[in-house]
């Protein structure tokens, strides 16, 4: 993938976010169970390879919950919902999937961002 390509790809993220408030509600798949300690294993800054820097912190809420946001807080978080093992949809974002990479040891080290065809990959800062 170019790296222009891959800017664009950083940029479409933000547009994903913004559509949320627009974007109709997921469907009523029933989430996947994930433990606590597992969601701990996602938090992180990602940063993707493009000229832009463009990094995305998750994180994870009071309640639970794994969130999304770009770490220039452009755009609110965004809650991701469990759909199997490392497997997270964006709530309210019409099917935007985020699946998480593992090296052979099992620790988190990316995650890929894909919607349609469109795909972008981003690497675990520090990890």
């Amino acid at each position: 993938m170019s790296l222009k390509t891959t800017a664009g790809i950083g940029l479409i993220f933000c547009l994903f976010l913004a559509m949320k408030t627009n974007a109709q509600e997921v469907s009523s798949t029933s989430e996947y169970e994930v433990s606590d300690e597992v969601l701990k294993e996602y938090i992180g800054v990602y940063t993707t390879a493009d000229s832009e820097g463009f990094d995305v912190e998750i994180s994870l809420d009071g309640e639970s919950r794994l969130m999304g946001q770009p770490v220039n807080k452009m755009h609110p978080q965004t809650i991701l919902l469990s759909r199997d093992k490392d497997k997270f949809e964006l709530k309210n974002t019409n099917g935007i999937i985020i699946q998480f990479k593992r090296d052979e040891t099992g620790k988190v080290t990316s995650f890929t961002m894909t919607q349609g065809a469109k795909s972008f990959i981003a690497s675990k800062k520090g990890g």
